[in-house]
């Protein structure tokens, strides 16, 4: 009886010995180290912002509010007559990115004749910097209507801190088939260069 009971006690320390070794395992796998890694970066917004001048030396941002007053402007017209301006366009001294301009059509007056209108034509081309405006530089270009589109073929290309020029040369004629009911009627055309970030 004392060697049976003996047994047994020797039987159940083994099993709580292997229980304690179970338990210090399972206690050992909770107890792991972490680490980690971590990356940022930082996102600034590149600047395309233009400027414009009609002398070549004055530069400014000419808004829907307040337009460049071209020299193209004219007053005494009469049937055969033309005038001539140009608008230079370029990015400014802060434009990070470069991008394309697009000289698109006249818009008119809302209460601007349209005879007057009618009977007004209009070319222009996108010149070098400095390059005259004149006829002999739009001898390639033909006339359309004012508020035809597009005034110019295609779009020109700007690169950032005004680093180039476009010069838009404009001509605006009437008509020599303009009708007497036109005389001391005044039509006031607006030119939007658009400009596209790339």
């Amino acid at each position: 009886m004392t060697r049976k009971r003996a047994g047994t006690k020797r039987k159940v320390a083994a099993v709580l010995a292997g229980g304690l070794v179970l338990g210090i395992g399972a206690a050992t796998t909770l107890a792991a180290w972490t680490d980690s890694q971590f990356a940022t970066a930082s996102f600034t917004a590149g600047v395309f912002k233009l400027e414009s001048s009609i002398n070549g030396t004055t530069w400014t941002d000419h808004t829907a509010g307040a337009p460049a007053q071209l020299t193209l402007s004219a007053t005494g017209m009469s049937p055969g007559v033309s005038s001539f301006g140009y608008l230079d366009v370029r990015t400014t001294d802060a434009s990070t990115l470069g991008g394309t301009v697009l000289l698109q059509a006249a818009t008119k007056g809302s209460s601007d004749p349209q005879d007057m209108i009618d009977a007004l034509e209009f070319r222009a081309k996108a010149l070098a910097a400095g390059q005259t405006c004149d006829a002999a530089a739009l001898s390639s270009a033909a006339f359309v209507d004012v508020t035809a589109s597009p005034v110019v073929a295609g779009s020109q290309t700007l690169s950032p801190k005004k680093a180039n020029v476009v010069r838009y040369c404009l001509q605006t004629h009437m008509k020599t088939s303009a009708p007497s009911s036109v005389q001391g009627k005044t039509a006031n055309l607006t030119w939007t260069v658009l400009g596209t970030s790339s």
